[in-house]
């Protein structure tokens, strides 16, 4: 009896994980211009990925003050549901969502849906995780999924295929030490701090 009531224990024990990581942003300049921050739950087969941001650029004549927010949760390593604020001098530029649905996913940009193919590796994976042998990422920013390409040791790009930018994203011990992103048209560079 006693040993049909430890099995089940051990069988109910939940596995709980929880991982913050702060990046600095950087414009060309190498001046410092934000703070991205990733937190990283896992508990089961749910996880959570949530990726905020907050910067400013001074482009002439204009000055933006940006924040991102993504929320992407995974059922068995799969994306189940992925939302995205951003907004530009306290105003909502963009909102987008994808979530799964049956078979297939919708993503929704400002209120408008369409169904999209299934998902593999995300945008948001490629903050927590080095993405050994994946060669497309589906943007969680766009509802569209871009090659990636191993470039070097820990080196990967991923060409966003409609203004042709291209992103990097460099690791050490398979986790995100610096990155090349963009807002728009202008380059973003992070730093894990």
């Amino acid at each position: 009896m006693k040993k049909l009531i430890l099995l089940l224990s051990i069988c109910t024990l939940s596995v709980s994980y929880a991982a913050f990581t702060d990046f600095n942003m950087f414009d060309h300049r190498n001046r410092l211009i934000g703070i991205l921050t990733v937190e990283h739950t896992e508990k089961d087969s749910i996880a959570s990925v949530q990726i905020k941001s907050e910067f400013f650029i001074r482009k002439w004549p204009k000055k933006w003050n940006v924040s991102e927010d993504l929320n992407s949760i995974y059922h068995n390593g799969k994306l189940h549901k992925s939302d995205l604020m951003i907004y530009k001098n306290g105003q909502m530029e963009k909102s987008v969502s994808t979530f799964k649905k049956g078979a297939q996913y919708a993503f929704n940009k400002n209120g408008i849906p369409r169904n999209i193919d299934p998902v593999g590796f995300t945008e948001s994976m490629l903050f927590i995780k080095e993405p050994k042998g994946v060669t497309e990422v589906y943007s969680e920013h766009d509802g569209l999924k871009y090659p990636l390409s191993l470039e070097g040791e820990g080196l990967y790009q991923m060409k966003e295929t409609i203004m042709g930018k291209i992103y990097e994203f460099e690791y050490e011990d398979g986790k995100l030490m610096k990155a090349t992103l963009f807002y728009k048209l202008l380059q973003i560079y992070i730093r894990r701090k």
